[in-house]
């Protein structure tokens, strides 16, 4: 060490002493970082707590209006029941197929369940408009509500189909018996 210059000593020492800060600002840094995320976690947690006794007690009264809606009836209720005895009988007399008949949706407020199915028929616009009709008039339980139609094309077959969106609502009083 007795070779070098005092210039170049304190080149080397200055070196040394930046990559001596460099590593100390590291580990602190990593540090500081790593309590960050932990305190945003935390802080997440937190406000999830702060909610949780209205959470629950929403949770608790849900459960208990579909647990009186599974007691009043089976999975399958008598407006699907209807839509899928008509909806055969009709895409068979107008030529329509049946592309989806998706579960109902099920929307419960205060003493009125509100049930709505979404169908969707594939044919001429005639057809379809004949069994809207022929729905409105002969449904007991139900209402059509909407009616979305698009075009879909078929890349494979190179045509164009009409598509008709059905929704399909029903809506039911709610009765308790616990109130009688």
């Amino acid at each position: 060490m007795n070779s070098l210059s005092y210039r170049r000593k304190n080149q080397l020492l200055l070196a040394l002493s930046g990559i001596l800060l460099l590593l100390v600002l590291g580990v602190s840094v990593r540090k500081t970082v790593s309590l960050v995320q932990v305190n945003a976690d935390l802080q997440q947690q937190l406000e999830q707590a702060t909610g949780a006794p209205q959470r629950i007690a929403q949770l608790e009264q849900r459960s208990t209006q579909l647990g009186s809606v599974m007691a009043m009836g089976t999975a399958e209720s008598a407006l699907r029941r209807e839509l899928f005895e008509k909806i055969g009988a009709y895409c068979q007399q107008h030529q329509l197929q049946l592309h989806s008949f998706q579960e109902a949706e099920t929307f419960i407020e205060e003493h009125l369940e509100v049930e709505t199915h979404e169908l969707i028929l594939e044919g001429s616009f005639q057809a379809q408009v004949r069994v809207c009709q022929a729905l409105e008039s002969s449904l007991q339980q139900g209402r059509v509500t909407s009616i979305v139609f698009n075009t879909i094309y078929d890349r494979r077959e190179k045509q164009t189909y009409l598509q008709g969106q059905f929704f399909i609502q029903g809506i039911k009083e709610i009765t308790n018996d616990k109130n009688r």
